[in-house]
């Protein structure tokens, strides 16, 4: 295959191109973080690159999806457009997102799986078992320990999980420490716990890298199906998970071996992949995960970067789709099946768990991307440019975006904003259409566009389209509540506290989705936001070995109900696409 120079700009470095081969495929291998939310077929429009060179005639999904304007200026869709010669390729990476890591949860007593025990030097190891009261076997480093040990010296034991992992003649052994890692289907976020005080001492966070698949879970499972395709998204999501670990302990100035425990959460698809377990099962009916319950892993069979004598535990989750991350959320949030409360995580992947009447409920929802700026006309994640919020000063449209940059596109939370406030000012019906007799110059009827801001080559707008995604993502998660509802025999009126876990609920005014029919109408005070909960129940997990049980026992009692068996579902499914409460 011939091979030439294609010049990444933006990275400043040249690669090697092959000919024949697309642009994404080059990226793909080359700019890890660059996303093609469909997959790579040319219906979304997000890959967008400028490109010089030798390559392919547009195609009709990039004469449909690009203005002219673009594709004079050299603007293509990178899983469209071949390489057939040298070329210079200028392209957007993500960065200075808004990725959430913090979250709301109760102070956790100390108590992990990693303690130290000191004792005074003993003359063999049965007089060691009997001073700690140790009924596991002996482990070499012991004994080397109490063979060297001077008389009238102390030696120190380090346990991790009921086994001794080291040995030290000192009084201190070094401090080990635990790291949590919340996988989504967008984002991943790290979070570094010293086991010996319990602190969290440093986050890090990355968009994941699996989006070059695709940007909702369907996307992976197809993409996980083709050849080679399960291993290329195993070795992306473990290496963003290497890095993030690399980022932490370089950080905070320790070894690798400080690394003792891996707690891991995340929906199912997600744990699938982490694993490298084929997914196919959760694409299909009946949605049966290979694995829910509580998986211990050594660090080298998923080539973790930690002390190898630790341990990886991938947390369970409860059933579908409902993975890890709803259920340590429901561990934080402390649902009482004697009290009518309802967690809704809302994202690409909404997740419910719904408690009351003595019992406790779950269910996922196909919420899709749009609620990350996925699938959108000007859709993009939460980085710098990223429309937030739109205001008016009499009839003039201000645009609020994140770092306060210039307009580039619109993010989950401004989708929702958006939605709101043009539902409000009557820009938009009941029924999600724009419209008709509204006046207003920033809305095009005729190509069904509301405009936030109308630069040549690159317009940001809100479509038609945009705003049906919207319906259907919100449609499935309120029709989830309501299915949930029924359920469980409680009256939304009845519900004592909503809590809206995510990053997308910690971006939003509680008014707007009460307004849009997205969560029910209740008084505001009873809806509280409270961050990331699957991250701050893994770290919970990682401080108490009672909370991992707790965990363990609250998966067990929670009930996996599948939406699309429920009676009435296309009833309730379809009432829940309009706008505003009933």
């Amino acid at each position: 295959m011939e091979t030439f120079n294609v010049n990444l700009t933006n990275q400043n470095r040249v690669v090697p191109g092959k000919k024949g081969i697309t642009v994404g495929e080059l990226l793909r291998s080359y700019a890890s973080q660059f996303g093609f939310p469909c997959n790579g077929n040319g219906t979304c429009g997000k890959c967008r690159v400028r490109v010089e060179g030798e390559v392919s005639p547009p195609t009709e999904n990039e004469t449909r999806l690009l203005s002219a304007a673009e594709l004079a200026g050299g603007v293509r869709l990178a899983c469209q457009t071949v390489l057939r010669g040298p070329a210079a390729i200028e392209f957007a990476e993500p960065s200075g997102g808004q990725i959430l890591t913090e979250g709301a949860g109760e102070a956790v007593a100390l108590n992990p799986l990693w303690e130290s025990k000191a004792l005074a030097a003993p003359a063999d190891w049965e007089e060691c078992a009997r001073q700690l009261n140790l009924s596991c076997p002996p482990e070499r480093v012991a004994l080397e320990a109490i063979a060297n040990a001077a008389p009238a010296s102390t030696v120190m034991l380090e346990f991790f999980n009921g086994r001794i992992i080291g040995a030290i003649n000192a009084v201190e052994p070094e401090v080990k420490y635990g790291a949590a890692i919340d996988i989504g289907t967008t984002t991943v976020a790290a979070y570094l716990v010293n086991l010996g005080t319990g602190a969290v001492e440093n986050k890090a966070s990355c968009y994941n890298p699996q989006a070059r698949y695709g940007a909702d879970v369907i996307s992976r499972i197809q993409h996980a199906a083709e050849p080679a395709g399960l291993e290329e998204l195993h070795r992306s999501i473990i290496g963003a998970v290497n890095e993030l670990i690399g980022q932490l302990i370089r950080s905070n100035h320790l070894g690798t071996e400080q690394i003792i425990q891996l707690n891991c959460v995340g929906n199912s698809c997600m744990l699938h992949l982490l694993v490298g377990i084929n997914p196919a099962a959760l694409g299909k009916a009946p949605f049966r995960p290979v694995f829910t319950s509580l998986l211990i892993l050594t660090p080298s069979e998923l080539e973790i970067a930690m002390n190898p004598k630790g341990a990886v535990f991938i947390l369970p989750g409860i059933g579908g789709h409902v993975g890890s991350d709803i259920s340590a959320g429901a561990l934080v949030c402390q649902l009482d099946p004697h009290r009518k409360e309802l967690l809704l995580d809302i994202g690409t992947n909404g997740e419910i768990v719904l408690a009351g009447n003595g019992d406790l409920f779950a269910c996922s929802t196909a919420a899709g991307p749009a609620f990350e700026g996925g699938r959108l006309s000007c859709g993009m994640m939460a980085l710098p440019g990223a429309v937030t919020d739109i205001g008016y000063h009499g009839s003039e449209l201000q645009v609020r975006t994140v770092a306060n940059q210039p307009p580039l596109g619109i993010c989950g939370s401004g989708l929702v904003r958006i939605v709101a406030e043009l539902f409000k000012r009557g820009v938009i019906t009941g029924s999600g259409g724009f419209a008709n007799d509204c006046v207003d110059p920033n809305l095009d009827l005729q190509a069904k566009r509301y405009y936030l801001t109308r630069d040549e080559n690159r317009p940001v707008y809100l479509s038609q389209e945009d705003i049906r995604s919207f319906q259907l993502g919100k449609a499935a998660i309120r029709c989830g509540i309501e299915l949930m509802l029924r359920r469980a025999g409680i009256l939304a009126s009845e519900l004592e506290t909503i809590y809206i876990a995510g990053a997308f609920g910690n971006f939003l005014d509680v008014a707007d989705l009460i307004l849009l029919g997205l969560i029910p109408e209740v008084p505001p005070q009873r809806v509280r936001t409270v961050g990331n909960t699957a991250g701050v129940g893994a770290v919970q997990c990682l401080i108490s070995k009672i909370r991992l049980q707790e965990l363990l026992a609250k998966t067990r009692s929670i009930q996996d109900v599948n939406l699309a068996e429920e009676p009435d579902f296309m009833d309730i499914f379809t009432d829940s696409m309009l706008f505003g409460e009933e």
